[in-house]
């Protein structure tokens, strides 16, 4: 048995014990390095439910913190006439998280504040929130894709913002 942690759940890590760990393959392995694929049999410390695992969750080793806000560099590569201004509800696509965000904050190069992007902006710097206030794990330098109706649009993490009220 390992003790791995698995999350977010409410926020939070939850202990778990790895029965069994195997490849994509079905041959047993001692661990998975990310973005491979395999299957974990595990058990958890405390009550859970299927209905607790869902996609972007993450199994480590230690706790690693979570974060609700980051800061992406952005390209928009649709040259579709949809404009994206603050307050803007986007679909993220980072790694196997796929969960909305509202833009916070729209930047360029020269650090200079901006409304909005269009269709062929690059190089904006666009600080994303995740929607309903939930924990979510992003690394920097972490690409993503985003989209809106017919606007596009690819990124880099460049920074995250922890929680402020985490413990």
């Amino acid at each position: 048995d390992r003790k791995l942690y698995l999350g977010p759940i409410h926020g939070e890590y939850t202990e778990i014990d790895v029965r069994f760990l195997h490849d994509d393959d079905k041959n047993p392995v001692s661990h998975l390095r990310k973005e491979e694929l395999g299957c974990v049999a595990f058990k958890a410390k405390q009550e859970m439910t299927k209905s607790h695992i869902r996609s972007g969750m993450i199994i480590t080793n230690q706790p690693i913190p979570f974060t609700n806000e980051f800061l992406g560099e952005v390209e928009i590569f649709s040259h579709h006439h949809t404009t994206l201004s603050v307050g803007s509800n986007v679909i993220i696509h980072c790694g196997a998280l796929k969960r909305p965000v509202i833009i916070q904050e729209i930047t360029n190069l020269m650090s200079e504040n901006q409304n909005l992007v269009r269709g062929g902006d690059c190089n904006m710097k666009i600080r994303f929130s995740f929607l309903r206030d939930q924990d979510h794990y992003v690394q920097v330098g972490d690409r993503f894709i985003f989209r809106e109706g017919k606007c596009r649009g690819s990124g880099i993490v460049r920074e995250i913002y922890p929680r402020l009220n985490q413990d």
